[in-house]
């Protein structure tokens, strides 16, 4: 059975039971599965489930008279979303590039629904977000959209995300669940709620109108779901519904940076570029180790390509860009070379042109810089958001050599100066990660990325994004001093908001 008919034989049941009953014992599920690990979901995939909600607004309920949902007809139509998924198109490529595009779309799709929020994501949002002043245009940006500074509203979110993990059968809820405990006025509280809420009839509006909607059944399997924007679903009787944990956790995560791409346009891109590798130069500052910024490798390279940041060691150099950048959803389905060649022309790949340059440039020797080792050179591009690229080899043979070395030769520039096991593309997190056993004195920069080139020479041991390199060292306890003032700033704060 082909796809397209799996498919209508889940739209046609649909339509025959009632929205709001089937939301809401699809969330009770959601909420009991996010409290077990993995192995005891027992089928009940979450991302199936978020997409099942999806799919009751905009299928649900066309056929008269409807019936509510029971535990029942769920477990028949899970059945029939696991069954959806067909031969992924990019497996029919025998190649490296086949299997790295679909485990792209699977990675967007389930890995953020495995992990849980944790302090440093809290804390980066505060340091990226909260503490520009009231007149920075982010901030304004922010505030004429939600109605809330990032602060206030940051501190919404910690309380409401507090009181959904007490207990998984805290669901539905009304403002003064908030209003109970905090100092918050009611008007506050209202103005949060209703910025990440929808009516069941706004939700449809939403899902059928929004931006870069994917219009393919087939592709909405791997769709991020866009629930993150509106976690909640409010009624008319005042209450408010929360789809899952995970969903919310990811809300927290994304919508200060997601108000400021799409609704401030280039000007505050460019703006939060900004902020993004200050907030990388007070990280990499607090290591005892000699760094270049920008501003100094252009002093000396001036009519040359350069990185945002030069980290010189004695036996290797690595060049560190910082690119503020996600992957559009379109693309993310779909990643084939066109697509992604398009998406990250002006990130990845130019970062690229940047290292190859910058590298060529320090082979000469004519600069006055300490960098004492001209011929070994690591490039690493640290992203906003994950890109799931793979590991370097794999990316160069996947699509980037293709695009990269054309500008090469055309520069005279010798593609050997960096590997492509020495490209590496990181998260910020992964950055920070990095910083952290680096700073807590587990090992070096150097070390690390070198046994990463040994462990990805071979299939046995390769990993497939950087964060699986750092795993050994995750036991212990990793700490950057940023992060560990801002956390305490930010919950002193909270607990002052805190009715006693």
């Amino acid at each position: 059975m082909s796809f397209h008919e799996k498919f209508k034989r889940v739209r046609n049941r649909l339509s025959k039971i009632e929205t709001m009953s089937l939301i809401q014992l699809c969330s009770i599920k959601l909420h009991e599965i996010e409290n077990k690990h993995i192995t005891e979901w027992e089928g009940w995939l979450p991302w199936n489930l978020v997409l099942l909600i999806k799919w009751s607004v905009e299928y649900g309920g066309k056929q008269y008279p409807t019936r509510e949902a029971t535990k029942t007809v769920v477990t028949k139509l899970i059945n029939l979303m696991n069954d959806l998924p067909s031969e992924n198109v990019f497996l029919k490529d025998n190649g490296i590039g086949g299997l790295q595009k679909f485990v792209r779309t699977t990675a967007f799709q389930q890995f953020w629904y495995q992990t849980r929020l944790n302090s440093w994501e809290l804390s980066r949002q505060y340091l990226l977000f909260c503490e520009i002043p009231p007149e920075h245009p982010i901030q304004k940006n922010f505030a004429d959209n939600h109605g809330l500074d990032t602060r206030k509203f940051l501190e919404l979110c910690l309380l409401l995300w507090t009181w959904i993990g007490k207990n998984q059968n805290n669901i539905v809820f009304k403002p003064s669940v908030l209003s109970s405990v905090t100092n918050f006025t009611t008007d506050e509280i209202l103005t949060f709620l209703n910025s990440i809420s929808l009516t069941l009839d706004g939700l449809k509006i939403y899902l059928n109108e929004r931006r870069q909607r994917i219009e393919n059944p087939y592709f909405q399997l791997t769709e991020v779901t866009p629930l993150t924007r509106f976690p909640l679903l409010r009624d008319d009787q005042g209450n408010y519904l929360v789809y899952s944990r995970r969903v919310f956790e990811r809300t927290i995560t994304s919508i200060f940076y997601d108000t400021t791409k799409n609704t401030g346009g280039s000007p505050l891109a460019e703006q939060f570029a900004s902020l993004f590798e200050k907030y990388i130069d007070q990280n990499i500052s607090s290591l005892s180790s000699t760094y270049y910024s920008e501003a100094e490798l252009y002093k000396e390279f001036v009519k040359e390509k350069v990185t945002d940041f030069l980290l010189p060691f004695d036996d290797c150099t690595v060049m560190l860009e910082a690119k503020a950048i996600e992957m559009r959803p379109t693309v993310q389905v779909y990643p084939g070379n066109k697509q992604l060649g398009r998406e990250l022309r002006d990130s990845v790949v130019k970062a690229a042109y940047q290292g190859f340059s910058l590298a060529n440039e320090i082979t000469k020797k004519y600069d006055d810089l300490a960098i004492p080792c001209r011929d070994s050179f690591f490039l690493v591009v640290v992203t906003y958001r994950d890109l799931f690229l793979g590991n370097g080899q794999d990316m160069w043979e996947e699509f980037l050599g293709d695009l990269v070395v054309p500008f090469l030769e055309e520069n005279h520039i010798d593609q050997k100066l960096i590997p492509p096991e020495h490209i590496v593309v990181l998260t910020i997190d992964d950055l920070d990660s990095l910083l952290s056993v680096v700073w807590t004195g587990l090992d070096s920069i150097p070390n690390i990325l070198k046994e990463m080139v040994k462990n990805n020479s071979e299939r046995s041991t390769m990993k497939y994004s950087f964060s699986m390199h750092l795993d050994q060292y995750r036991q212990d306890n990793l700490k950057l001093p940023t992060h560990e003032k801002v956390f305490d700033k930010m919950f002193d704060g909270l607990i002052a908001k805190i009715k006693q």
